[in-house]
């Protein structure tokens, strides 16, 4: 009984241990759901909140995130662990926009996240930090701005860290450093990350792969680096890293990735590298500026595929260990200083498929072998190299894509290569060699031609119409050759053709109209075809695409249609000297387009169309040298974006357009040569960036604007002759960038300003203030224009003495000349070692000439006339071998004149008026005790005074005699000169009697006669004192159908205008007037001798004379110039003399075949006050009664006179 109890109760406890075992196992069951419930709900609030904070989810992805109760680890995109929490988050590429939510650092088992590809916005949340079982994150491809969150180096199992592809900023932190054993990949580039890379990145010993590149570092390459010896891709290029390449990167041998280009990283390249880097595949280096050698130990990396150091500053030879490489792909070394042949042995590189040496300095021939043992070689470029040979030597590269040769030495015809063989050929460039010969037809069958460059050679013959058959080709340069012919009409067939470059040839015909089919044209250059004619094809105008069109220097004619405005998209037209004419069209407006006009030298008429005020892209407008008249339209002053305003020499009118100031981006202002009146605006001074202003040869009146002060970048000024009246500002000194300055012929008084001191840079063309009226001294200032290379102050009313130029070290004209300038020639002129033309003639000037003269050994024009220089002629002027123009005269130099001086070829006209010099070179005998002594000298000196009062009261009684009888005709007994007052006559000169004119010419002996005309006979004679004049006498005989009377009266007037008018002029290039003989029966005018014949019989009579040279011609015809600008305009004694008969047989030649022009029988002298009381001119109303010239010709002075 009591085992059956002790059974049940046994049995009752195990059977309650069971139930109790069973309850115990469900409530784990249900334990275990209830805890992943509880996870489940824990990371889907954050989940929920991140999907809350996005913005645009164009595919709803997040869809299925709605449930907070549901488990998460069904939601798209997430995966759980076993205990529901979120370890994975992958999210890429479904094109979510917003924010990063914060709440994702709630994620704590978070392993995976990655969000790439989308369009995240703002920053990265710091509390991603707390994810501290993150091994990967992944951002890339997003557009988060801010900073990288130092916080991320708290991750310490974090293995990749893509941020690429964004826009982060501000420097890569440090902190980052602290990942040291976890690390393998950190990819940041493409951000706009500064500053340094961190050194700390040294610790992370586990890192495979960096890369850093297109962003904003800057700094050196940590030298930690190269103890990352894990490390396989180093990737940094497109920084602003400096410094030089750590020498111990070469021992990181695990890599396979260098890129470190285009940076600023310099010095040499690690000399070891490639030493124990056998899987190096790739170093690039380019774009920095890393100078040396190439390293020879490169031969090392035997599996290198790629290999680019270009554009840096490499020197030395290509070394030829570099054929050991036998893996390369492509070597790119274009852009360095590397010299010496290329070497032969890149032909065992038989993998190598591009071969890049442009822009170098390699010479010698190019090695025929590398296109006979490299097949796979596609790109060949080796252009702006010094290399030579011919065209043959390529003739095995046949699979060649890219072959660019250009700028080198290569010749011979292009025919030597069969382009047939290369059928894959995509760009050729043979430019800018000494290719001759024609271009091959073989080039149509070069299907795939995309470019074609043949420019800059010696290319002759015709451009061949096969050309046409190359449907894919976008380029066709060929300029700058000697192609002949029509061009082609079939190139219309090239329908893909983008640029058609034929300019700089001597084709010739008409532009076809063909060309009018090529839509996609886009840039025609067809100027400096002489030859090229006809007009412009309307349908050129069909090609809308068009971007450029060059049809200057050619011979194309005819008008600008108005189809023009189809070219819708023209930003650049140039048809400059051409012979188009017309007016411009109105639809030149509609190309709207347009940055750069020039259509200048040509014969365009009419004014200039308001249409063109609508072109505001335009930066520059040049219709200089047409026939434009007109005024300018006053909506010029929209063209607010125009640099370039160029509209000289045309005929256009008006006031000087005040809309210039609204122009603030001018900088070339070219008015000049045109009829434009009124005054120079102060308002000029807004357009600040002015470099170039030309208004010279206007009407412009009033004065130069102080406000030109302000043009703080003018380099040039230019306002000769206008009309302005009043004084040169002193604020032209503020302009310290002027290079030259020119005010000439204009009317300005007061004073030169002595700021023009302060303008240093005037420069080549330098400082000209002649013709105007400007009065003081020189400045001295001007002696502080070291760069200067003229200076022209002639022909105004200067005082005082000349200043120092001597610091003026570069001048090398100097122009002082008609003024009124006194003292004597400073000795520091000898100084300016670098003068050319010295001119100080027609002054004041006193003392003598200074030996240092003689230092200007560069001189090649002196000229000192018309001054009071005493003393003798320095024999230091010997020693100017360069000089060709000498002018001494009209002075009171005495002495001998060096013989030295005849090894310069000077003409005795350089010495004339001055009596006291003697020599071979004028032929006159200096006696060796020529200076009167003691009681002689004062009987001379008393001599001279006594009859300069008798000559001065005899001219005041002549003077009132004048005034008296001034308008009574002398009787026929009277000396006609007895009436002419002393201003107009020079009464010192030589008056000889008839007798003594008949034994200086032998009693008119025959043999002396020089010459005859109408109304006077020119005699060889020597006067009493040995000297070889010419007299001419005129004939009172009676002409043939004339009264004796008329003929008298001829007579006088000739002889009378010839006095008058050569009397008192004083210029070399003028037959000088020694004295006169006249009474009742004789008129006579003694003159120099010029000898050599006129310019009549040189010309014409060859059995007499030989042919003149184009030198002495030019010679000649300048001389006669000078001459006659000084009777029209620089002749300062109230006269202005027009000749009236200027003809070859006037222009008499001496013994250098200088030019002096004679004959002034029938001058007209134009008087401020005539002889009788009416202000008037000397003319044919005093001298001569009709119109007068020679037979078959009236000059021009003459012509114009009487319009």
């Amino acid at each position: 009984m009591l085992l059956k109890m002790i059974c049940f109760v046994i049995t009752a406890l195990l059977s309650d241990r069971i139930l109790l075992y069973s309850s115990a196992e469900d409530m784990a069951q249900n334990l275990t759901v209830h805890r992943r419930m509880s996870s489940s709900l824990v990371d889907s609030r954050p989940l929920l909140a991140f999907k809350k904070s996005i913005v645009k989810d164009p595919t709803d992805a997040l869809e299925s995130w709605s449930n907070v109760s549901s488990s998460c680890s069904t939601w798209k995109g997430v995966s759980c662990n076993r205990n529901g929490r979120v370890v994975s988050l992958r999210l890429a590429g479904l094109h979510l926009k917003g924010p990063i939510s914060s709440s994702l650092g709630s994620l704590s088992f978070l392993q995976f996240l990655n969000l790439s590809s989308n369009s995240f916005t703002g920053s990265i949340p710091d509390d991603l930090a707390l994810c501290s079982q993150l091994h990967t994150l992944d951002l890339s491809f997003n557009l988060i701005t801010g900073s990288i969150p130092p916080a991320f180096g708290l991750l310490h199992h974090l293995e990749l860290l893509y941020l690429s592809q964004n826009n982060l900023s501000g420097v890569i932190p440090s902190a980052l450093g602290n990942l040291s054993t976890a690390l393998s990949g950190l990819f940041l580039n493409n951000n706009r990350l500064s500053g340094g890379i961190p050194s700390s990145l040294g610790n992370c010993s586990a890192v495979v792969d960096i890369d850093l590149s297109f962003n904003r570092l800057s700094g050196g390459i940590p030298y930690q680096l190269g103890s990352l010896v894990s490390l396989q891709t180093l990737v940094l290029n497109d920084n602003s890293l400096t410094g030089a390449i750590p020498e111990n990167v070469s021992m990181l041998s695990n890599l396979t990735i260098l890129q470190l280009a285009n940076n600023f990283l310099s010095g040499p390249i690690p000399s070891s590298m490639c030493t124990n880097q056998n899987n190096l595949l790739l170093i690039s280096l380019s774009n920095n500026m890393l100078s040396g050698r190439i390293p020879a130990s490169f031969s090392n990396c035997v599996n290198l595929i790629g290999l680019a150091l270009d554009n840096n500053k490499l020197n030395g030879s290509l070394p030829s260990a570099i054929g050991d490489m036998r893996s390369l792909s492509y070597i790119e070394l274009q852009g360095n200083k590397l010299s010496g042949p290329i070497p032969p042995s890149l032909a065992n590189i038989t993998s190598l498929q591009s071969l890049l040496l442009a822009d170098n300095e390699f010479t010698g021939p190019f090695p025929s072998e590398l296109c006979r043992n490299l097949p796979l070689l596609q790109n060949l470029l080796v252009e702006g190299n010094q290399l030579e040979g011919e065209l043959h030597t390529f003739y095995n590269c046949t699979s060649l894509v890219y072959f660019m040769i250009d700028n080198n030495h290569f010749k011979g015809s292009l025919s030597s290569l069969d382009f047939t063989r290369f059928t894959s050929l995509s760009t050729l460039s043979l430019t800018v060699n000494q290719f001759t010969g024609e271009i091959p037809s073989s080039l149509s069958n070069c299907s795939h031609l995309y470019s074609l460059n043949l420019g800059s050679n010696k290319l002759q013959g015709s451009i061949p119409s096969d050309l046409g058959t190359l449907s894919g080709l976008v380029y066709l340069l060929l300029s700058n050759n000697e192609l002949k012919g029509h061009i082609p009409p079939s190139l219309g067939n090239c329908s893909s053709l983008v640029q058609l470059l034929l300019d700089r040839n001597q084709l010739q015909g008409g532009i076809p109209s063909q060309l009018g089919k090529l839509e996609a044209l886009s840039d025609l250059r067809l100027f400096s075809n002489l030859d090229l004619l006809g007009s412009i094809p309307s349908n050129l105008f069909n090609c809308s695409a068009l971007t450029h069109l060059s049809l200057s220097d050619t011979s194309i004619s005819g008008e600008l249609i108005p189809s023009i405005g189809n070219l819708k998209n023209l930003t650049y037209i140039s048809i400059f000297r051409t012979n188009l004419a017309g007016p411009l069209p109105s639809e030149l407006g509609a190309c709207n387009k347009l940055i750069t006009i020039d259509l200048s030298m040509n014969h365009l008429v009419g004014p200039i169309p308001t249409s063109i005020v609508t072109l505001t892209s335009l930066s520059s407008l040049n219709l200089q040298l047409n026939h434009i008249t007109g005024q300018l339209p006053p909506g010029f002053a929209r063209l607010t974006n125009l640099v370039s305003l160029k509209l000289h020499g045309n005929n256009l009118n008006g006031s000087f357009p005040p809309w210039i100031a609204s122009l603030n981006k001018l900088q070339y202002l070219d008015l000049a040569d045109n009829q434009f009146t009124g005054k120079i605006p102060e308002t000029i001074s807004v357009c600040a960036g002015l470099v170039y202003l030309h208004l010279q040869q206007n009407h412009l009146i009033g004065g130069i604007p102080s406000s030109i002060g302000k043009l703080q970048k003018l380099n040039e000024l230019n306002l000769a002759e206008n009309s302005l009246n009043e004084s040169i500002p002193e604020s032209i000194g503020n302009v310290v960038s002027l290079r030259y300055v020119n005010l000439a012929w204009n009317a300005l008084t007061g004073i030169i300003p002595s700021t023009v001191g302060k303008l240093v840079n005037l420069g080549e063309f330098g400082f000209n203030v002649s013709h105007n009226s400007l009065s003081g001294a020189i400045p001295p200032e001007l002696n502080n224009l070291a760069l200067v290379f003229i200076i022209d102050l002639s022909f105004n009313s200067l005082t005082g003495s000349i200043p120092d130029f001597s610091g003026c070290a570069t001048l090398q004209l100097l122009d002082i000349s008609s003024n009124k300038l006194t003292g004597s020639i400073p000795n520091s002129i000898g100084s300016l070692n670098s003068l050319l033309i010295l001119n100080m003639s027609h002054n004041n000037l006193s003392g003598t000439i200074p030996s240092s003269i003689g230092s200007l050994y560069k001189l090649q024009s002196l000229d000192l006339s018309v001054n009071e220089i005493s003393g003798t002629v320095s024999e230091s002027i010997a020693n100017l071998s360069h000089l060709k123009h000498l002018n001494l005269s009209d002075n009171r130099l005495e002495g001998s004149i060096p013989e030295g001086l005849s090894s310069l070829n000077l003409s005795s006209s350089s010495f004339s008026g001055n009596p006291g010099l003697c020599g071979s070179l004028i032929h006159k005998k200096c006696f060796r005790d020529s200076r009167p002594s003691g009681r002689r000298t004062r009987n001379v000196l008393t001599l001279i005074i006594v009859s300069s009062a008798v000559i001065v009261i005899f001219g005041l009684m002549a003077a009132v005699m004048c005034c008296v009888i001034r308008k009574r005709k002398p009787s026929a007994g009277e000396d006609a000169l007895e009436n002419v007052p002393d201003v107009i006559i020079d009464r010192n000169q030589l008056r000889v009697t008839e007798e003594e004119i008949r034994r200086a010419t032998n009693e008119y002996d025959a043999s002396n006669i020089l010459g005859s005309g109408g109304l006077s006979i020119v005699y060889k004679a020597t006067l009493q004192n040995g000297q070889h004049v010419a007299v001419k006498l005129l004939k009172f005989q009676e002409h043939e159908g004339g009264p004796a009377g008329k003929r008298r009266t001829l007579v006088e007037n000739a002889f009378l205008a010839e006095i008058l008018t050569l009397g008192r002029l004083r210029h070399r290039n003028l037959v000088r007037i020694l004295g006169y003989c006249s009474n009742l029966d004789t008129k006579a005018i003694i003159m120099e001798l010029v000898s050599n014949g006129d310019l009549d019989t040189w010309l014409h009579d060859r059995e007499i004379h030989r042919p003149l040279t184009w030198d002495e011609r030019l010679s000649i015809a300048i001389g006669v110039a000078q001459a006659l600008v000084y009777l029209h305009h620089e002749y300062d004694q109230g006269l202005s003399i027009v000749h009236a008969d200027l003809k070859p047989s006037n222009i008499l030649l001496d013994e250098n075949l200088q030019p002096h022009v004679a004959d002034f029988g029938i001058a007209k002298i134009f008087l401020a006050c005539q002889l009788d009381s009416s202000p008037s001119t000397l003319d044919g109303s005093t001298l001569s009664s009709t119109l007068q010239g020679s037979i078959g010709y009236i000059p021009p002075g003459i012509a114009s006179h009487f319009n």
